[in-house]
């Protein structure tokens, strides 16, 4: 019997990197299309592309009909072609967000392994995959998991360059550039030419850059990303690139917008409390640093790292999603940390499974005590339960001497963690919106009327464009001339409507945000 596990044993470790991927893509693709899109951004993108692929249209992005500036179009057309295979619904929107995230785990576990070894690889491999954050945003319908993998790609394609010569990775390099470009904005051609040149410069590799290949590389990029943003300021008269570049990305920069804004701190903390529970680590990786830090993609995933966090520490809007970029170098990084305690004698310091088991008890107790403070959430207390996950795999792993069998034990166990969290706590918290519970009350052929404001999912959820109401004169109208129409609003604004005669039909506070969804009629 014990010859039969050893032989098991022996196989398994064989294509641990086959068992990797395969449990990867079952908890990214796993019930991708629940739940159903709720989520602001989710429901823009979601409907944008809907409504480019309803117009064929390639080059306007608009959302209920109405310019949309807010993002550049790569994402749409992934969206897009999901949507002509498997028809609109919320999991072909998020279906080429999920294949970029693998992908991305394959651009790190590649290269890792091209330019360090096998091991590093792999360690990288499994820190990426098990991380909660990446892959609940690689479930998405968002630009993000597109972006972080043609900044990856952009980065580490470079740095092949630069280590082979072979003009292919340059080339590969410019591509990425590019698709970066068209994910989120010609600020990542910066971002990664700003790492780029200072790694250069670090490692007095400057001379690099004075060739007429990085000339090429340059036009090639150009080429593939500037014809849209030319295009769409022609057809939209200048309207989108003034919105695009001063609103959506100097203005954010320079200016806290729609309450996204936060201390200095705020975005280290989020990359962190994002990579665990591979971030654990960090401390003892930065403690042993003269000792895997001296390779040269080292160096450059450092510099990655402190790039990503300085710069959107220093803008003043803050979101969670955008240091993400920086995700893979971090992967990296204890790719080599956890790569060479293995080869060593060093047998590493215990407390990082300790702090892991304490921040998820920590966090399921607030999860327990904070989710049924919302009144429709008042029964899902259990899910911070589940959060024990969590607690056990690190106090296993804890316990565990051997580092290849402690790591299993934290791969295979957050990723059982993330596959119930996103499973079963996520859909079933996101399942009681008021855009799901209200849907049902509005008939496919009605017209659908919103009084100053309403959330996008409605959009995409009834398929059809809503009618905004400015004025309470409007309203009177509208209700005037149709007696079953519907009006979705705010609680909140229901006290402009002076004398005005309408019924409330539905009443729903949005989750784990103060306005109150409304329905009235008649």
């Amino acid at each position: 019997m014990r010859n039969s596990v050893s032989r098991l044993v022996l196989i398994l470790t064989g294509y641990r990197v086959a068992l990797v991927f395969l449990i990867a893509a079952i908890v990214f693709f796993s019930r991708l299309g629940s739940p159903s899109i709720y989520i602001l951004d989710e429901a823009r993108n979601a409907q944008a592309a809907r409504e480019m692929l309803m117009h064929d249209e390639w080059v306007v992005p608009t959302f209920n009909g109405e310019l949309r500036p807010q993002k550049p179009p790569l994402h749409y057309y992934f969206m897009q072609a999901a949507f002509r295979v498997a028809s609109v619904h919320a999991g072909s929107a998020r279906f080429f967000s999920a294949v970029m995230g693998i992908c991305t785990l394959l651009l790190v576990y590649f290269f890792t392994k091209k330019h360090v070894n096998q091991d590093a690889a792999f360690y990288a491999l499994c820190t990426l995959a098990a991380s909660s954050h990446f892959v609940l945003e690689s479930r998405l319908a968002v630009p993000d998991p597109y972006l972080i993998f043609f900044v990856a790609a952009a980065i580490l394609c470079f740095y092949s360059y630069t280590q082979t010569s072979l003009f292919m990775w340059l080339l590969l390099s410019a591509i990425a550039v590019s698709g970066a470009i068209l994910s989120k904005g010609p600020v990542f051609l910066a971002i990664p030419g700003l790492i780029i040149f200072i790694w250069l410069l670090v490692s007095r590799k400057l001379s690099v850059l004075w060739s007429w290949k990085i000339l090429v590389a340059l036009l090639l990029t150009m080429a593939l990303s500037v014809p849209w943003y030319v295009l769409v300021h022609i057809q939209t008269n200048g309207v989108f690139t003034q919105q695009f570049f001063l609103e959506q990305n100097l203005d954010r920069f320079s200016n806290e917008m729609e309450g996204h804004g936060g201390i200095f701190w705020i975005v280290p903390i989020i990359v962190l409390l994002g990579m665990l529970p591979g971030a654990a680590f960090i401390g003892e990786a930065i403690r042993n640093r003269s000792q895997i830090w001296r390779h040269s993609l080292a160096k450059i995933s450092i510099i990655t790292v402190v790039v990503f966090i300085t710069v959107f520490s220093i803008s003043k809007t803050k979101l969670p999603n955008y240091a993400m970029p920086c995700y893979p170098f971090l992967a990296i990084l204890l790719g080599f940390y956890f790569s060479w305690v293995k080869n060593s004698m060093y047998i590493g310091r215990r407390y990082p499974y300790l702090i892991l088991a304490c921040l998820y008890l920590v966090l399921g107790a607030v999860a327990y005590f904070v989710i049924p403070e919302e009144p429709v959430l008042k029964n899902m207390g259990y899910v911070g339960f589940l959060f024990l996950i969590g607690v056990a795999t690190a106090f296993w792993a804890w316990r565990t001497k051997q580092l290849p069998r402690s790591f299993a034990i934290l791969f295979v166990g957050f990723s059982i963690f993330n596959l119930v969290i996103l499973n079963i706590g996520y859909p079933a918290i996101y399942s009681q919106n008021p855009v799901e519970k209200t849907a049902h009350l509005f008939s496919p052929s009605e017209k659908v009327y919103a009084y100053k404001t309403y959330n996008p999912a409605y959009n995409f959820i009834l398929n059809q464009p809503i009618v905004v109401l400015e004025t309470q004169q409007a309203v009177e109208a509208v209700l005037a001339n149709d007696s079953t129409a519907k009006i979705i609003s705010r609680l909140s604004y229901l006290d402009s409507l002076v004398g005005v005669q309408y019924r409330i039909i539905a009443m729903e506070k949005d989750i784990f945000e103060p306005p109150t969804t409304v329905i009235f009629t008649r």
